[in-house]
């Protein structure tokens, strides 16, 4: 990621908006939309999905652009100016490379399954869910890449508990720190405490969404 072009991954920033303004004119060709009412999914259902999925494209790519512009990294980090550059730039290419997995698991979950030869409601949707996670797998890789240029470059300096994925300092008293961009807050994972909380959030989260996936399929 030596050029600012290729560590934001700006070829990118349209292709989110191109896949559901897509999706979206596949659901408008429908003759008959009540027909395609599969899996607990009406058509204003699917309208709504997709809505959704452009504003948060949208709110994506806003932060994308603004990690580009950046010039510092959240308080506490007094990294050099190349690694700066090289943290804030692929985290603007990871965040469109995940703007367009999200963008293609609502266009699945939205399009009528008549236009997807060969998947039904649970095929499309193992395929949005495979797109997410190859694009978590891609970003964790990523930035354990840049971690280890920056490792090799001596420039690693300022950078005391960031491991290239989460903040682990022991000698950091804080439960929650702002994350190395900036933008928001991540917890300290040195102290028992965060684990447990993520282990209730995950429970949480994950819970909530099997529910929403089984009602849906039961209807």
């Amino acid at each position: 990621m030596s050029s600012s072009s290729q560590g934001t991954l700006a070829g990118l920033r349209w292709w989110p908006f191109v896949v559901l303004v897509g999706a979206s004119f596949l659901l408008l060709l429908s003759h008959d939309p009540d027909k395609y009412s599969t899996a607990g999914l009406p058509v204003a259902v699917r309208v709504v999905i997709l809505v959704s999925g452009l504003a948060f494209a949208v709110f994506l790519e806003v932060m994308a652009r603004m990690l580009e512009s950046r010039q510092r990294l959240a308080t506490g980090y007094d990294a050099s100016p190349e690694a700066t550059r090289a943290i804030l730039d692929s985290s603007a290419g990871l965040t469109r490379v995940l703007n367009l997995a999200v963008a293609i698991f609502t266009a699945l979950l939205a399009v009528p399954y008549t236009w997807l030869p060969g998947f039904g409601p649970r095929g499309a949707l193992g395929l949005g869910f495979v797109f997410i996670v190859g694009a978590i797998a891609w970003a964790v890789w990523s930035l354990k890449l840049v971690h280890g240029g920056l490792e090799q470059a001596g420039q690693l300096g300022g950078l005391e508990g960031w491991n290239g994925i989460i903040y682990n300092n022991p000698k950091d008293p804080r439960l929650w720190v702002p994350k190395i961009s900036g933008y928001g807050t991540t917890l300290n994972f040195a102290h028992r405490r965060a684990w447990l909380l993520l282990g209730s959030i995950l429970v949480l989260s994950l819970g909530t969404a099997a529910l929403g996936v089984v009602s849906a399929f039961c209807r």
